[in-house]
């Protein structure tokens, strides 16, 4: 009998651990009459990030929000373009250097250009600090619309990885590829 109530009080245990270990997600269409499926082209925008000891580095936390949505296999008909790409482009252009520009600058140069280059832009703003953050904004690329804001909360310190942070990328691209089928059954339905 004891080792039986012993056997559930360590179930109960790691399946309540387990539980709150989960990240909690929020998804949130901020555009109603903006049809989502017609996006074909996300850039990724620089993150609004601050790097602590313990956390990635920024070039890591980029090219994993590009290499999410590569390898993102409900997100179909949608290429995801990174920083490096829309600020190589930008500096072949128009001759101006996102690199070398303060942070503040080279986001406006970012915002004014980027409507060339893709339908929309996505920021992530990411808090590391007693638990990871992430807050995933996708405005659009023509006018500066907010279109669509997706958030993940990790279990706690322990998700402030890059491995977790490809967890929650994948979060996000697979909610906004459900977010358009949605949308479009929801269109569809009317």
């Amino acid at each position: 009998m004891i080792k039986l109530l012993s056997a559930t009080m360590m179930m109960l245990f790691f399946t309540t651990s387990a539980a709150f270990a989960m990240p909690s997600t929020k998804t949130v269409i901020m555009d109603d009459s903006f049809n989502l499926s017609t996006i074909h082209s996300i850039a990724v925008a620089m993150p609004d990030y601050i790097q602590t000891k313990n956390s990635p580095k920024i070039e890591d936390v980029m090219a994993t929000l590009a290499q999410s949505g590569f390898d993102a296999k409900q997100l179909k008909n949608v290429t995801v373009i990174p920083y490096t790409v829309i600020a190589n482009a930008i500096e072949k252009d128009s001759g101006v250097d996102l690199q070398t520009l303060d942070k503040n600058a080279a986001k406006k140069v970012f915002k004014q250009d980027i409507g060339k280059y893709a339908d929309a832009y996505l920021v992530a703003t990411i808090a590391n600090d007693s638990r990871v953050v992430i807050f995933y904004d996708l405005y659009s690329a023509k006018n500066g619309a907010y279109l669509y804001s997706f958030e993940v909360i990790g279990g706690g310190q322990g998700d402030n990885n890059i491995n977790a942070y490809k967890s929650f990328n994948g979060l996000f691209y697979n909610g906004f590829a459900e977010s358009v089928k949605l949308q479009y059954k929801d269109k569809k339905a009317k």
